[in-house]
């Protein structure tokens, strides 16, 4: 019997992008959907992944599911898994549990990157997403980390008094922060900025050309 080439291929790049509140998953005026569709069509290839979710996704699942592919890609002796996460809004916390749950497994992140992320946590949800002193904890398994704000204040003294904003970031101590960014627009708005969008690009083609 003569032996015959098997080609074995894996995932070595995965960037994993997650929607805000009231996001419609399917809607064009999904900023973050947009965005997914622009990295897609540029980048997404054989051993390039690009996903997309809802903020409510569970952590767990995303993070067994990164670990799945971490593992594979290790088997076939192609170096470890290099993962991008990118969050906005409540999808930003989303993004924040998921690097702590691979933190636990010893998987790093190479790059997180949260648009105006709001805090939310079991049943206090909405209290920590209303209350402007919550914080969001990065993991020390992060290697780079990038925020982008908007600026405007929660509290104003015209109607209706209360707007929506992300929370204060705190990153992990062998976390390098590859920029802060502050963007004159309101929060709905924020994951369809020009800027984050290129930012996002800038770093996914980064990734790609790590070794």
């Amino acid at each position: 019997m003569v032996a015959t080439a098997v080609s074995v291929s894996a995932y070595r790049y995965v960037v994993i992008l997650f929607a805000g509140f009231l996001q419609r998953v399917g809607s064009p005026q999904n900023g973050i959907l947009q965005l997914r569709d622009r990295l897609y069509r540029s980048i997404a290839g054989p051993d390039f992944l690009i996903d997309y979710y809802p903020w409510y996704i569970g952590a767990d699942e995303i993070a067994r599911m990164i670990s799945e592919l971490d593992a594979e890609c290790e088997d076939l002796l192609l170096r470890r898994l290099r993962v991008m996460i990118v969050g906005f809004s409540w999808g930003g916390a989303t993004a924040v549990q998921v690097c702590s749950r691979l933190a636990r497994q010893g998987i790093c992140v190479d790059q997180l990157t949260l648009c105006d992320p709001v805090a939310r946590h079991g049943r206090l949800g909405w209290l920590r997403a209303l209350l402007p002193w919550s914080r969001l904890v990065v993991p020390d398994s992060v290697l780079r980390l990038t925020v982008f704000r908007q600026r405007h204040p929660r509290f104003r003294p015209t109607p209706p008094f209360f707007f929506p904003g992300g929370q204060r970031v705190v990153s992990g101590a062998n976390t390098r922060i590859n920029g802060v960014f502050e963007l004159d627009l309101e929060h709905w708005e924020m994951d369809s900025a020009p800027d984050f969008h290129r930012v996002v690009f800038a770093e996914a083609n980064r990734l790609k050309g790590s070794t």
